[in-house]
């Protein structure tokens, strides 16, 4: 299938889907990821080589999923997040309780952290031009978090809306992304984990906030 770039209207220049996205969600991820939540003291954080795509505890991830797969619930049996909500004009998603929403380095985004930082949360929400498949946003996703190391899940419905579903893994962190197109506008919801936690507490972490996705436009 040959790709079909993305273009936004007006506030974003002509880009792919995902990538027009980059710059910021890497501003959003390097402000939360490297400083404490309470105080804004720098924090290291070991560099790690990027890695195959992993499940979220470090092991060999399966076969990527067919995006043509039957949509899977995202959050079987879970009751939604109640804690603080992160609310774009068209789309809203709340954080665990005890996260708080923090400064987003654009006005298309929305961003929350967890306790002494070591979980985010981002949610974005660009407009554009043109009609594109779910396949179409799932290829230029992968390309832009990196063929090969990102893998592909089956897609999940998230507010009544179908969105494609991607994982990546490195040393430090357990990525998990999420993706439509719906009433022209280009949904993005991404959790950046840190993997010195339970890998119970991260699956409750996306399984909550998943659930609580609502459209509002």
């Amino acid at each position: 299938m040959t790709h079909r770039a993305v273009r936004h209207r007006g506030r974003r220049p002509a880009a792919g889907a995902s990538g027009l996205l980059a710059v910021a969600l890497t501003a959003a991820l390097s402000a939360g990821c490297t400083s404490d939540a309470e105080d804004g003291t720098p924090r290291e954080r070991p560099t790690a080589s990027p890695t195959a795509p992993a499940t979220e505890d470090g092991a060999p991830s399966p076969t990527a999923t067919s995006p043509t797969a039957p949509t899977s619930p995202a959050t079987p049996s879970v009751s939604a997040a109640t804690g603080v909500a992160l609310e774009l004009p068209n789309v809203s998603v709340r954080a665990p309780e005890g996260w708080e929403a923090k400064k987003a380095p654009a006005t298309f985004m929305r961003r929350a952290l967890g306790p002494g930082a070591a979980h985010q949360l981002i949610l974005s929400s660009t407009g554009a031009l043109g009609e594109v498949t779910l396949e179409e946003l799932t290829t230029d996703a992968l390309q832009t978090h990196g063929v090969g190391r990102a893998a592909r899940r089956a897609p999940v419905e998230l507010g009544g809306v179908r969105f494609y579903h991607l994982v990546t893994s490195d040393a430090v962190f357990h990525r998990e992304i999420f993706g439509t197109l719906h009433d022209g506008e280009l949904v993005t919801l991404e959790f950046v984990l840190d993997r010195a936690r339970p890998a119970a507490e991260r699956r409750q972490v996306v399984a909550a906030s998943t659930a609580s996705l609502t459209f509002t436009g």
